[in-house]
């Protein structure tokens, strides 16, 4: 009985629900690269990121048309919020003579819908192996991705006609920059969920990966996000590795030669590339007070009148309103709140992050809530699609084996329901 317990439970959403999970989990942080490569639009935007979404609401919905999840009071809100940036939008339209397509507010409603589908899967332990190592080896590939391009490659990059903004294409012959191929701040963070989700299997003895296997990839991951230059990420996937240093037990003659043999030839392979770390913190000496002008260019727009504050700031007014000669950027608060209104902000933010604490288990869970909540305070990322799709299902895997003892990761677990 026990046996047969867990092929359904392993069966539960199917195999080509978890297919098209998988999938979309590995190939969306290389979703904007597919697009400049082969160029398909749908609904006026890249179908390499509006498919995905598309398929991530249908899998959403399977579940209900399933019966293998009951409607919550959560579900209801999704749509009441959802109606509501469409109510703003219009209003917007009126107030301030612009148009808004519902698909450039789709942000708002994709973030919502990846963290309640990562709610909806934390009810089976197979689902959530399954994702946990898709979003491992989605790590792997944009660490080995970002790290071929910068030390091989550093020529072929992505460049814009005339300047940011305009078309993109494939240039190979520049000069080195951050961003190369792939985005250097979203890849950065993909990254750094990918060590994260690999440190958490580690500690609850999911995975069978050895001691130095598991350090060789964490070390890896965290070089491949010292080439992006983003400060923030660098300072986490330092911490992590450290963590994961210290996750590794010491105890026998063995593990200590292993280790020392392991730091000794990847001291010689960072030699034959020629990799200075000391590059790579140089950023870390930049002048941060851009961020604070950002930030005050927030305050000068909700405060400017009461239908700004409202309903939100024209995009006129937006991009035309600067402090020290810095527009606002780099704030996910602020960009809401200037584009839908201070109280739409608080009630979209407040639901996010009150799933969050529903969700969350351990300390660690509470720490990468942490990581999540900084990280949308000084960069746009709530506009990054494929990171929001996998930083939150990476808090699902580490919120989901925090609940459970080590000697019931593999059984099917009933959580309390979010209400």
């Amino acid at each position: 009985m026990k046996n047969n317990h867990k092929v359904i439970s392993e069966r539960k959403h199917g195999k080509l629900f978890l297919c098209l999970l998988i999938v979309i989990t590995i190939m969306f942080p290389f979703a904007n690269l597919f697009h400049i490569l082969y160029p398909i639009t749908l609904f006026g935007k890249s179908a390499w990121v509006v498919v995905p979404v598309i398929i991530i609401g249908f899998l959403y919905l399977y579940l209900f048309v399933s019966k293998r999840s009951k409607l919550l009071t959560t579900d209801i809100l999704l749509v009441a919020i959802m109606t509501l940036v469409w109510m703003i939008i219009s209003v917007r339209e009126i107030t301030y003579n612009e148009s808004m397509s519902f698909l450039d507010a789709r942000f708002i409603t994709t973030s919502l819908l990846f963290i309640m589908l990562t709610r909806n899967l934390m009810n089976n332990s197979y689902t959530m192996r399954v994702i946990a190592y898709a979003v491992i080896i989605q790590g792997i590939l944009v660490a080995a991705a970002r790290s071929i391009n910068y030390y091989f490659f550093p020529y072929v990059m992505v460049s814009y006609k005339g300047g940011f903004g305009g078309e993109a294409y494939i240039n190979t012959e520049g000069e080195t920059t951050r961003d190369l191929l792939i985005a250097s701040s979203i890849s950065a963070n993909i990254i750094v969920c990918g060590m994260f989700v690999l440190l958490v299997l580690m500690r609850h003895n999911i995975t069978k990966l050895g001691n130095i296997p598991f350090l060789f990839i964490q070390f890896f991951m965290m070089l491949s996000t010292f080439n992006t230059l983003s400060r923030y990420p660098i300072a986490i996937a330092i911490v992590f590795f450290t963590l994961s240093f210290l996750q590794v037990k010491l105890v026998s003659l063995k593990n200590i030669l292993s280790i020392t043999i392991a730091g000794m030839a990847l001291l010689i392979l960072i030699t034959l590339l020629n990799i200075e770390f000391f590059q790579f913190f140089e950023r870390f000496n930049m002048d941060y007070s851009s961020r604070v002008d950002k930030f005050e260019v927030v305050i000068l727009l909700i405060t400017n009148s009461v239908v700004d504050f409202l309903i939100g700031s024209s995009s006129a007014l937006v991009n035309s309103t600067m402090v020290n000669g810095v527009l606002i950027s780099d704030n996910s608060y602020g960009m809401i709140a200037t584009t839908f209104g201070v109280p739409f902000a608080l009630v979209f933010f407040i639901f996010l992050f009150y799933v969050f604490y529903k969700i969350k288990s351990d300390n660690i869970s509470l720490v990468f809530i942490f990581y999540i909540v900084i990280g949308l305070g000084i960069t746009n990322s709530i506009l990054w699609e494929p990171w929001v799709f996998t930083a939150f299902l990476s808090f699902g895997v580490v919120s989901y084996y925090g609940r459970v003892s080590n000697s019931k990761c593999n059984s099917n677990l009933s959580f309390n329901k979010i209400k």
